[in-house]
């Protein structure tokens, strides 16, 4: 099992980095990967506004949306 930690806080992630619990997400693990993936300044308010979109249509439908959906609605 590999973890992934951040501010005190440690997460199961699989081998490519995403979580193994959709639960275990919250705005530090997003914080944290920002700076992994070299995201210099960190997360920015439109940042949010799409992690948010993404995770919302997520919980509603059960499937992230199409890259053109998020932009369209973006």
């Amino acid at each position: 099992m590999r973890t992934f930690s951040y501010k005190g806080k440690t997460y199961k992630v699989d081998q490519s980095g995403f979580l193994e619990n959709y639960d275990e997400w919250d705005d530090v693990f997003a914080e944290g990967i920002a700076q992994s993936l070299g995201i210099d300044g960190g997360l920015t308010g439109r940042h949010w506004e799409v992690i948010k979109f993404i995770r919302k249509n997520f919980e509603e439908t059960g499937q992230c949306p199409l890259l053109y959906q998020t932009c369209r609605k973006k």
